[in-house]
């Protein structure tokens, strides 16, 4: 299958690639290749690279009709919660119009297995003990989690005016190798690698899912070759962890590094979120146990430092 990828040059977008390419498909990279894309994340793939804004429908369309494109994966977003804060016009943008653009240039040409990658948080704060199913409310609290959450609302709009029956992934914290610095994992890394101390907000102990970067990818490319069209999947890691104890692994693994506590962000952390994962549709379970992703993450970063000193610098 010729597969397009939006996104693909990202952290989790690369990852998805390489799984698609293990499963013997072609794989097609539309990117914009912004501050989170890198291509060197795709070293030792096959893929095609079609750089463009993916908010560009006449290119997006271009694309789908030049490659043969018979499947969509839509990764590209912008998805740091800190970020969002101070633009929150391009995460619409990028996450919303962007969604629309891709979903109108697919039912122009006539592709209609399309899957489009949300998250855990468009479900906002989920108290303790309780957990959000598929079929939750949405209700999301920051300028992030709020463009998600509208742009699930266009996929389902698609869904009943175009005749695109879109499948719907939402994924839990993601972490593992080549995320971009923004993120908590790699950042403390970088941090702790160069002396500097490694910064929580608030009080640190914000409770996260915590899904490896490779098991979300297997998810994905299951929910495109296997799930129902029209469906949505909730894939959580099923490991969660305070931000402190996060932190805390990574300096123990690490054998250094000092915490300091830092202000809160506007209005406030998320204090959980809490997904659950349907039984019944899906044979994926995520098989990276936590401690043994931190150590795979921080072995990588260190044999990668150049990730490390350019990255943080630009994140700085």
């Amino acid at each position: 299958m010729r597969i397009l990828v939006t996104g693909g040059a990202g952290f989790i977008g690369s990852a998805v690639v390489r799984e698609l390419e293990a499963l013997g498909h072609a794989v097609v990279v539309y990117d914009a290749l912004s501050y989170a894309g890198n291509e060197s994340n795709l070293e030792g793939t096959r893929i095609q690279l079609r750089k463009a804004d993916i908010c560009d429908r006449d290119r997006v369309k271009v694309a789908l009709d030049e490659f043969g494109i018979e499947a969509v994966v839509h990764m590209a977003a912008d998805s740091h919660v800190q970020r969002s804060f101070g633009d929150f016009q391009r995460f619409i943008r990028t996450n919303v119009a962007g969604t629309e653009t891709v979903l109108d240039a697919c039912a122009a040409m006539g592709v209609r297995n399309v899957v489009h990658i949300s998250t855990d948080e468009v479900f906002g704060y989920v108290t303790h003990g309780n957990w959000a199913y598929e079929d939750a409310p949405l209700r999301p609290r920051n300028p992030y989690s709020a463009s998600k959450a509208a742009a699930e609302m266009v996929v389902r709009a698609y869904r009943e005016y175009r005749g695109i029956q879109a499948k719907l992934v939402r994924l839990s914290n993601c972490y593992g190798p080549r995320q971009h610095i923004e993120k908590l994992v790699p950042r403390a890394i970088a941090r702790i690698s160069s002396g500097l101390p490694v910064e929580l907000h608030g009080d640190g102990m914000q409770i996260r899912d915590w899904l490896h970067v490779e098991d979300a990818a297997r998810g994905i490319a299951e929910v495109l070759l296997e799930g129902d069209p029209g469906g949505t999947y909730n894939l959580p890691g099923g490991q969660e962890r305070s931000v402190a104890v996060v932190v805390g692994t990574i300096v123990r693994e690490m054998g250094l590094g000092n915490v300091v506590m830092a202000p809160d962000r506007p209005g406030g952390n998320d204090r959980r979120y809490g997904m659950a994962r349907s039984e019944a549709r899906l044979t994926w379970r995520p098989l990276t146990k936590f401690l043994d992703g931190i150590r795979e993450t921080v072995e990588w970063y260190r044999a990668h430092p150049e990730r490390l000193n350019v990255e943080l610098e630009a994140a700085a």
